[in-house]
């Protein structure tokens, strides 16, 4: 009654002096009224406070009946004034109430007194619950000063006096009996729901040892849960044990992370957001037990109208989540998601079980775990809340009701999954009877069916090899008809060209229109002679015509005297060629007529489509067990369009060659063929604008 009153009285002065129309006078006699309302019910909690005696007799005590407290509501209270002698009047002093206020947002200071007989003994003064932002406590001392030690979520581990778990201070040996200890706790977040304990320091240390325990059990339950789920998940690809073993994950963590035992591991840096996580780690459980929920129920099918309403819940849970690290920068509205949650857990506690309830009545098995689940999980949430509230004593159960809680309902969940493996299998079996049953019927419609098939097949068949004959012969005769007419044409454009050097021969005679005609001639002709050639060059490699001449080939000598051959061509473009060797052994056994053709193409197309004074790379090197050949330019480079066309017969790429010089849209065609017949590779990289990289690889089988 006290807290409350003393609460409500705040709330009472600051909205006498916001309301703007009320008489000076008027506020003057209703915080009269105020003062004596909250002398008549202060009034009755007037008593003495006694100290605490520390003897031999007991390693624990408790201080709840040893304290009296005042609420900081302004948060504006220093030690100073605390301590002062005038504002002990302020303090409330109420034995018979549990120190449980709460979600008020407000400084905390209490005050007690120790008579400590067993100085020999080690005491260790504990504050409950472990989930405080900061915690200072002042400890008179013999020497009329004062020990100041603080602690809590928001104080580094290191700088904690005891590094564990609990909010715990050692009781200093040198403290002045019966003389006020000050503490001061501020928390934005938790429920202020106080316990101070003095315990000897082997009591504290097998107090932390059963803490451990439960941890070590909680944390046991979860990841064996958690591993087992995930196996099944694994062997099923039912995203219904994925949901559940995330579930379990972000349960876990959050339950870990209020206990304060992450503190104790992480850096100083995430202590702000860890005082928040356990908030994001629940908003994050409520969505992933929203969808496995709906999965695991098959609530689309077996109670559609609730599919909708838990939907809305993992939302909610999503936006918790989100909430939550809004906390990190806004400290102040911390309390408010707090209370949230506890809403938000009660009613997913609540709709979840009802959720249950509705698919058990539609008799879907799997249901009934999940009820019993759920149904142990609320009874242990309602425990805590009654605890919290003082309407149940603090013991093991309801200390430890959510671990408890949540390990029967883990447990209970993946029976109700074991379960369902079952349903599924059972439903499989049925399913491959009635497939085994279609699987006949249909058998026997296909046999009925092979028959009219085969007979079509067969005519197909027939048609299909004649048609391919036919093509197999116009092939050939496409061949032959081209070998034959570049043959033909052959002999015509040898005297074509014969002419031409004869009437060159009277060339003073010929007028300067008639040289340039000749001059034309001359250069069609020949370009029509190299075309011809390649076409028979291509037409023997295509068929196999030429066996290969295989002889001991130096690639390294055969590309210098390439260089040389085309000295005259690149000194007139003005061409630096660069000749990187970077082997010693140069030696092939190849055909060496395939192997100066080809290098013969890919270094006239790199002359070709070279600007002038630019620079030609050759490279020879190894590269996985082959010789790779290089040749790089610096011209205008190949478009996405003209990559499609290389190494094809008759294509003319959009870039001319950069001095009038001509191409048939043979040479690269006919380079791929040689380079396939001597079981080599080539390849271009190349973008537009950058210039061309042809490679060659040749294998180094028959190397020496």
């Amino acid at each position: 009654m006290t807290i409350f009153w003393l609460g409500a009285s705040k709330q009472l002065s600051s909205a006498f002096f916001r309301v703007e129309n009320l008489s000076m006078k008027r506020k003057n006699y209703l915080l009269f009224f105020h003062i004596l309302l909250f002398s008549f019910f202060s009034g009755f909690t007037i008593q003495a406070q006694s100290s605490l005696v520390l003897n031999q007799n007991a390693d624990f005590y408790v201080l709840d009946n040893h304290i009296s407290y005042v609420i900081d509501f302004d948060k504006n209270l220093d030690f100073e004034t605390v301590s002062h002698k005038q504002f002990q009047k302020n303090f409330i002093y109420s034995p018979s109430s549990a120190l449980n206020f709460g979600y008020v947002d407000a400084v905390y200071w209490f005050k007690f007194r120790l008579d400590n007989q067993a100085t020999w003994r080690q005491w260790v003064l504990r504050i409950q619950p472990e989930h405080l932002d900061s915690i200072t406590i002042y400890f008179p001392l013999k020497n009329r000063q004062f020990s100041r030690k603080q602690t809590g979520d928001l104080i580094p581990a290191e700088q904690r006096e005891i590094q564990t778990a609990f909010l715990a201070f050692v009781v200093p040996p040198d403290l002045q009996n019966n003389e006020y200890i000050w503490v001061k706790i501020v928390s934005n977040g938790s429920n202020k729901r106080f316990k101070f304990q003095i315990v000897d320091n082997q009591h504290f240390i097998n107090l932390g040892q059963e803490e451990w325990i439960i941890v070590g059990l909680f944390a046991g339950v979860c990841w064996v849960m958690f591993f087992y789920n995930l196996f099944i998940f694994i062997g099923t690809r039912d995203f219904s044990y994925l949901y559940y073993i995330i579930f379990i994950l972000f349960l876990w963590l959050s339950h870990t992370i209020t206990d304060g035992y992450f503190n104790l591991f992480l850096p100083f840096a995430y202590y702000r957001w860890l005082n928040v996580s356990d908030l994001f780690f629940v908003g994050l459980s409520f969505s992933f037990h929203t969808l496995f929920t709906r999965r695991f129920l098959q609530l689309a099918h077996n109670a559609p109208i609730f599919n909708w309403i838990i939907s809305i819940n993992g939302l909610i849970g999503a936006i918790l989540a989100t909430f939550s690290l809004l906390a990190v920068a806004y400290p102040s509205i911390h309390l408010t998601i707090t209370k949230f949650t506890g809403l938000v857990i009660l009613f997913n506690s609540s709709l979840s079980f009802l959720i249950g309830v509705v698919v058990l009545q539609a008799r879907y098995r799997p249901a009934r775990f999940y009820v019993l689940a759920w149904s142990a999980f609320f009874i242990f949430i309602i425990a805590r809340v009654l605890m919290l509230n003082g309407a149940l004593p603090v013991n093991f159960l309801t200390a430890y009701s959510i671990e408890i809680g949540t390990i029967l309902q883990m447990v209970l969940l993946s029976l109700g999954m074991a379960d369902r493996i079952n349903l599924i299998e059972n439903e499989k079996k049925h399913n491959r009877e009635l497939a085994i049953r279609a699987l006949e019927e249909n058998d026997r419609l296909i046999k009925g069916q092979a028959r009219v098939l085969e007979e079509k097949v067969n005519q197909r068949t027939v048609d299909l090899a004649f048609k391919n004959q036919k093509l197999i012969e116009l092939n050939e005769e496409k061949n032959n008809l081209i070998a034959v007419v570049s043959h033909d044409l052959k002999s015509p454009l040898s005297r074509v060209l014969g002419l031409s050097e004869l009437i060159k021969l009277e060339e003073e005679r010929l007028s300067t229109e008639q040289k340039d005609y000749l001059s034309k001639i001359q250069l069609v002709a020949r370009q029509a002679g190299e075309m011809i050639k390649q076409l028979l060059d291509l037409d023997t490699i295509e068929n196999q015509k030429r066996p290969l001449a295989i002889e001991k080939i130096n690639l390294s000598q055969e590309i210098e005297d390439l260089i040389a051959n085309y000295h005259s061509a690149t000194q007139q473009k003005d061409l630096e060629i660069i000749f990187e060797k970077k082997i010693h052994n140069s030696w092939l056994n190849s055909d060496l007529q395939h192997i100066q053709r080809i290098f013969d193409n890919l270094f006239s197309n790199a002359i070709k489509f070279s600007p002038f004074h630019k620079k030609i790379y050759i490279r020879l090197q190894e590269a996985n067990n082959s010789f790779q050949i290089e040749f790089q330019d610096q011209g205008p480079g190949l478009t996405e369009q003209d990559k499609s066309k290389l190494f094809k017969k008759f294509q003319r790429l959009s870039n001319q060659p950069t001095a009038g010089e001509t191409s048939t849209g043979l040479g690269l065609a006919i380079v791929k063929a040689l380079v396939e017949e001597l079981e080599g590779k080539i390849t271009c990289e190349s973008e537009s604008g950058k210039g061309a990289n042809f490679k060659v690889q040749l294998p180094k089988l028959n190397a020496t």
